[in-house]
């Protein structure tokens, strides 16, 4: 089989070796998280420490792309399709066109955190901290979408905005104030998971 990069064009244009500058470099300064992100990160460590915790036998995993979360069950799709003649509505585009759509879409978009089960990897729940961009139209619109995508497999996502996290982060220095954060994760993830029952 040819290789792609033969000639080298893409490995060359990226200037390893050759350039004294970086042409690819790592985002963030080198971090993988956000500041807020990492403090909701640091939260739920602390609430699994708690024995009464919901969490203390869960993994977290960070920055995780929806594509490697979700998949399209094509038939389930082409049933959707006829039973709502939903090609007539979309112009139509195929099950096969809109399938396509959805695993771009999903490509392109990561969530902050994801919560599972250490034993089976089972997803509980996933957060997302809504920083300023969040504010932006363009940012709205694929969070709608990060929504309907989350919400169409019923699995719970929580969002926070930087300033709850803050304010969270903060009272944790306050030994008193532990409790109450930990309870407004668990009170968040009792609400979705009862929203989907």
């Amino acid at each position: 089989m040819k290789n792609v990069f033969s000639g080298r064009p893409y490995i060359d244009s990226l200037g390893a070796g050759r350039s004294e500058k970086r042409i690819l470099e790592l985002k963030r300064d080198g971090r993988l998280l956000e500041e807020k992100e990492m403090m909701a990160m640091q939260m739920l460590e602390l609430s699994m420490l708690s024995e009464e915790s919901l969490f203390k036998e869960c993994h977290i995993f960070s920055q995780v792309q929806l594509l490697q979360l979700f998949q399209l069950d094509r038939a389930a799709l082409e049933e959707n399709f006829e039973a709502n003649n939903i090609e007539g509505m979309l112009r139509k585009k195929t099950p096969a066109k809109v399938a396509e759509h959805w695993k771009g879409e999903m490509g392109k978009k990561s969530v902050d955190l994801v919560v599972c089960i250490k034993k089976s990897s089972e997803i509980l729940f996933a957060v997302e901290i809504d920083g300023v961009s969040h504010s932006e139209k363009r940012q709205m619109k694929s969070d709608e979408i990060k929504n309907f995508i989350f919400l169409s497999a019923r699995v719970p996502l929580l969002r926070f905005s930087n300033q709850e996290i803050k304010y969270m982060y903060e009272k944790m220095s306050d030994e008193k104030k532990i409790k109450e954060i930990v309870g407004r994760y668990f009170d968040a993830v009792e609400t979705i998971e009862n929203f989907h029952k």
